[in-house]
C-alpha cells in the first residue's frame, strides 16, 4: 500500500492538534496579560486573572510561560476591542479582540473583511441586532442569507478564525 505511511497520518494529526492547542495558548496568554494590565499582577486582588491562570494550568500552559504574561503586561499594552461588521449576506458580526497595535489590526481586519464581500462599520452598526447575555452576543434578529452567501460567510468565519487577536466572532445567519 503505497502511499499510507502510519507515520504521514500520524504526523498530519499531530499538526492539527499542534495548530488548535497553539490557538489555545496564545489566546489564555494574552488574556493573562491583559488582566495583569487592567487589574494588577497580584492574583489574590484580580480575580480576572486568578481565573485565566486557571485556565492556564488546565490547559497544561508551563507556569513559565504564565509568569512570562503577567511580567509582559508592564511593558507591552494591550487592549481589548469589540469591532462591528457586515458579511455577506448583510449577515452582522461582532468581533471581539485583543491587541497592541490597532492600528496594523485593523488594516489587516478589513483586507479580510472586503476580500470576503464584508466591511467595517461603525459603532452601533451591528449591535443593535445582538442583545449581550453573560458576555455573550446573542441575536435579536436572525439574517436569512442564500447559499451563496453561506458559503462566503464559512470562509469569512474561517479567515478570521486563523487570527490570533481574535478571542470570538458572534454572527446573526440565520
Amino acid at each position: 500500500m503505497s502511499g499510507h505511511s502510519h507515520w504521514k497520518q500520524v504526523k498530519y494529526k499531530k499538526a492539527n492538534v499542534d495548530i488548535k492547542k497553539g490557538k489555545i495558548f496564545s489566546r489564555i496568554i494574552r488574556n493573562i496579560t491583559l488582566a495583569a494590565q487592567t487589574g494588577g499582577a497580584d492574583q489574590n486582588f484580580n480575580p480576572k486573572l486568578r481565573s485565566w491562570i486557571e485556565e492556564a494550568k488546565k490547559n497544561q500552559i508551563p507556569q513559565e510561560t504564565i509568569e512570562r504574561a503577567i511580567e509582559r503586561a508592564k511593558e507591552k499594552k494591550l487592549e481589548e476591542l469589540t469591532l462591528e461588521a457586515y458579511g455577506p449576506g448583510g449577515t452582522g458580526l461582532i468581533i471581539e479582540v485583543i491587541v497592541s497595535n490597532k492600528a496594523d489590526f485593523l488594516s489587516k481586519i478589513k483586507k479580510i473583511l472586503e476580500s470576503n464581500q464584508g466591511k467595517m462599520v461603525n459603532p452601533g452598526g451591528v449591535k443593535f441586532l445582538f442583545e449581550n447575555k453573560d458576555g455573550k452576543w446573542l441575536p435579536k434578529f436572525q439574517q436569512e442569507i442564500s447559499q451563496e452567501d453561506k458559503e462566503k460567510l464559512e470562509n469569512l468565519l474561517s479567515e478570521l478564525g486563523e487570527m490570533e487577536e481574535i478571542q470570538d466572532i458572534f454572527h446573526n445567519e440565520k
